[in-house]
């Protein structure tokens, strides 16, 4: 059984994560497990290419085999959430944390996209909410440290993000308020024109 929140603070761990393969695949079985035939069809790429990186994924600890369906075997995530926490912040960590900060902030805007929001300036918007997920992330730092002692599930990690945020509101607040300007909600009727 997946847990809730693992906290992942080693260097190699965190490389694995940096791939956007991997990091796709990690998506995908967040939705459900799935097989390497099933990743492959929904990444469009070959079998080999997901097996290689289901194995590394595998060996780092966020994925495991649950199961067959007739030959092929079933992955899942070890946890819901995977937290980037690193123990030093090495140089070529920093470059691996904005690479993940700007796929989330590209991954932000598309689920926005999709359910029903128009954003007037993609690239101003993607790199304002990576800036943010970068202060966000600096500022809990402290905070988020507390977290590997302790066993949260998903609702709770939640929870304590939100609150986060809001502890870091007032340094966030002409980001924020930027992005509202940038995003506009679809009513019903401009959605048919």
């Amino acid at each position: 059984m997946a847990k809730g929140v693992i906290i992942v603070s080693e260097p190699e761990k965190i490389k694995v994560l940096a791939d956007e393969t991997r990091f796709k695949i990690l998506h995908l079985l967040r939705i459900e497990p799935m097989s390497i035939g099933d990743l492959a069809m929904m990444l469009n790429k070959n079998r080999s290419t997901i097996y290689r990186n289901i194995k590394i994924l595998e060996k780092a600890g966020f994925v495991e085999e649950i199961g067959k369906e007739g030959q092929q075997h079933v992955y899942a995530r070890t946890a819901r959430i995977f937290m980037i926490r690193p123990e030093r912040d090495e140089e070529e960590l920093r470059r691996i944390k904005e690479k993940y900060f700007n796929v989330e902030a590209e991954t932000i805007l598309k689920l926005l996209k999709r359910i029903g929001f128009q954003v007037e300036n993609e690239r101003d918007f993607v790199e304002i909410t990576r800036e943010a997920l970068k202060e966000i992330d600096e500022n809990s730092k402290e905070y988020l440290k507390k977290l590997r002692y302790i066993d949260v599930d998903e609702v709770e990690f939640l929870y304590l993000m939100n609150i986060f945020f809001l502890i870091n509101c007032p340094k966030l607040c002409g980001k924020t308020k930027r992005l509202k300007e940038l995003l506009k909600f679809k009513t019903e009727d401009s959605r048919h024109d």
